[in-house]
């Protein structure tokens, strides 16, 4: 059941509710298993998915003949997939999504929010904002790439992932990550030592609290005081 503040999130909150009641009365929900894969190269290119519960792993091919996809993004209630592809009619970069856990997802069919869109012309400037957002949080992601020191970007990362980083909201702000540590080694281009060493400093301080492939954000504002 897709509750009222996942229904509002983002985008969606510049759209009527008998918009949204439109959208949502014509696509469906789906479930996943851990490790499935929701989203890749030329799979379910005919939906787009919003993120009812449960999170999601987006992973990125840096090269063309890279054997393994590197994790990038965590996706969390609220958080839509395929936006970019609807609106291009065309896969959008090498990236491969993941149920990280047991998750659900709601999708509509391409056909159907064109129909909507036809009838409430709104919905192309609300998407343009999701857009928008999207493209900020990108640009979040590469800037924390630039940060030299190495506890300070692994803090911008966590609260990027968190939703708690930039002034886009894409997704519910998450209290937990669902992640691991070989995860964020490779979405902070650091060695899974110096963040296991880091995130052992962080749960000391009181800002998170460790669990297997898991971590509890006890007190973002700690995180914010090292990337402030």
């Amino acid at each position: 059941m897709i509750t009222a503040n996942v229904a509002e999130t983002g985008w969606l909150n510049l759209l009527d509710a008998v918009v949204r009641e439109q959208m949502f009365a014509g696509g469906t929900e789906v479930s996943f298993r851990r490790d499935d894969v929701v989203f890749a190269q030329g799979r379910n290119l005919q939906h787009v998915w919003l993120v009812v519960s449960g999170q999601l792993h987006m992973h990125m091919q840096m090269k063309p003949k890279e054997a393994q996809a590197r994790f990038i993004h965590l996706i969390g209630p609220g958080f839509w997939i395929g936006d970019l592809e609807f609106l291009n009619q065309q896969q959008i970069g090498r990236t491969t999504i993941k149920a990280a856990e047991d998750t659900r997802l709601f999708r509509l069919r391409y056909t159907q929010l064109e129909a909507i869109a036809a009838e409430h012309p709104e919905v192309w400037r609300a998407l343009s904002s999701l857009v928008a957002d999207k493209c900020a949080l990108a640009m979040d992601a590469g800037g924390e790439l630039l940060i030299r020191d190495a506890r300070e970007r692994l803090a911008a990362l966590m609260l990027r992932l968190a939703g708690h980083r930039g002034q886009q909201r894409v997704a519910l702000p998450l209290a937990e990550l669902v992640v691991g540590q070989t995860d964020l080694a490779q979405a902070a281009n650091l060695s899974r030592s110096m963040v296991a060493r880091l995130l052992s400093e962080f749960q000391d301080a009181g800002a998170i609290e460790l669990y297997y492939r898991r971590i509890a954000l006890r007190r973002i504002v700690l995180l914010e005081e090292i990337v402030a």
